[in-house]
This record gives C-alpha cells, sequence and structure tokens, in this order.
C-alpha cells in the first residue's frame, strides 16, 4: 500500500499496457490518462480480464494478497483511495475525460518558507495579460502597503484589472493608476465570484489562480500559502 497511490479501471488499465508496448489504439484517451497517472495497483483478477501480465507479476500480487479483490477494495487498498476511469464520475472514480470535481493541477505549497517562486510564476502568468480579474472579498481592508505590493506582481503594460463591487477603493484605484497610468480599472458587474471564500485571479479568462489563504500571505514568508492553477479554456 505504501507505494500504490491509484487503481485504474479495466479499460484504462489494458490503454495502459498498450502505451507500455508502444502501441496506443486510443491515443486521446491514453493522453488523458497519463495526464492524471499516479503509481496504481491491481490484481490477479484484473490482469486475467484483460489478458496482460505475466505469470512473474500474478504470482508477485498473489503473494501479496492482491488476488480478487473489486477495483472498489482496490482503490481502498491504496494511499488516495481513488479509481481512474473514461466514463465514471461518482466517488471513488476520477473521470479522465474531464466533466469532474476532481482535477489534476499545478499546486504550490509553502509553510513559513519565502513564497518568492510563486510571486515569480504569478507575475509571469500576468504579464502579457489583456485582462486580470482580481476576487478578495476582505481585499477593502488591506494596507495600501500590501495593496501596492499586490500591484506589483501585475503588468506595466496597458491592461484592464477587473475587480468586484466594494473591494476596491477610491483611494486604491488612484495609488494603482498613479503607479500604471495605462491600466483601466472598473467593476466586474457579472458577479460570478461573489461571496466566495477563498481569493482569485482570472487572467484573459483563461487561467484561474486559486489563493487558499489570501494575497496577504503571498506577500508575506509566514504562515501557510498554497496555489492552484486551473486552465478554464
Amino acid at each position: 500500500m505504501d507505494s500504490y497511490q491509484i487503481v485504474l479501471d479495466d479499460d484504462l488499465l489494458l490503454d495502459y499496457y498498450q502505451f507500455k508496448s508502444g502501441n496506443m489504439l486510443n491515443a486521446n484517451r491514453t493522453t488523458r490518462l497519463l495526464n492524471f497517472y499516479k503509481p496504481h495497483l491491481t490484481n490477479v483478477s484484473q490482469l486475467i480480464r484483460i489478458n496482460k501480465g505475466d505469470n512473474a507479476l500474478k504470482q508477485q500480487l498473489a503473494q501479496a494478497g492482491y488476488t480478487t479483490q473489486s477495483v472498489q477494495d482496490l482503490a481502498n487498498l491504496t494511499k488516495l483511495k481513488l479509481i481512474l476511469s473514461s466514463t465514471n464520475n461518482l466517488y471513488p472514480y476520477v473521470n479522465v475525460m474531464g466533466n469532474d470535481d476532481l482535477d489534476i493541477n499545478f499546486t504550490g505549497t509553502f509553510k513559513n518558507t519565502p513564497r518568492q517562486k510563486a510571486m515569480d510564476h504569478i507575475k509571469s502568468l500576468c504579464a502579457h495579460a489583456n485582462s486580470i480579474f482580481i476576487y478578495d472579498k476582505y481585499l477593502g481592508n488591506k494596507t495600501p502597503q500590501l495593496l501596492n505590493n499586490l500591484f506589483g506582481l501585475f503588468p506595466t503594460k496597458k491592461y484592464s484589472l477587473l475587480y468586484q463591487r466594494d473591494q476596491l477603493s477610491q483611494v486604491t484605484i488612484s495609488a494603482w493608476k498613479s503607479i500604471n497610468p495605462n491600466v483601466t480599472i472598473k467593476e466586474d458587474t457579472r458577479g460570478s465570484y461573489r461571496d466566495f471564500h477563498d481569493r482569485y485571479l482570472v487572467i484573459d479568462n483563461k487561467i484561474e489562480i486559486i489563493l487558499s489563504s489570501g494575497f496577504d500571505n503571498l506577500l508575506s514568508g509566514t504562515n501557510d500559502f498554497t496555489y492552484v492553477l486551473r486552465v478554464l479554456s
């Protein structure tokens, strides 16, 4: 169990073996599988069902007790307790073909350590943006110094900065425009993030950055901070 993280449904396990042999019959599905892949657990019954695995592997699995369990029971023996599937969205399955609440994203976690890599990454993602949406329902309570440091992550070129109603004061807007006269700062009226707990940056409606503990902890070296990147389109 220590080294096994997930289980593959039968069709994806077959794709995995075909990929290893250089014979991808379903290239799109195999590519999606590889995006999600972690070390997997299988058993003798599953290998027999898909007609894969040599006798040595089957003997090794049998000696370890992995013989006739269902894929659901196998999943309970793994670290993540998940089954990758190409069709099923219900727990413990994760549909690698999309339309699932569980997805694979890049994340960075910092615990009482400098966040320079995170800041450099976010600054690079924003560098060529035409539009940046910022959301933090407590943004209006931040100090001017923190707000100016936050604005320093954004481009110095012409772009639109969008915010939710009441989250930026006119004083902050004026201060930011004095730093970059080319920026257009305006209220976003869609309200799609209103009253959310987490903090967000959305870049050109293509990339969403979720900040677990806010911009304060992004710009600080204390406490814990995690950011998650999601490709929207």
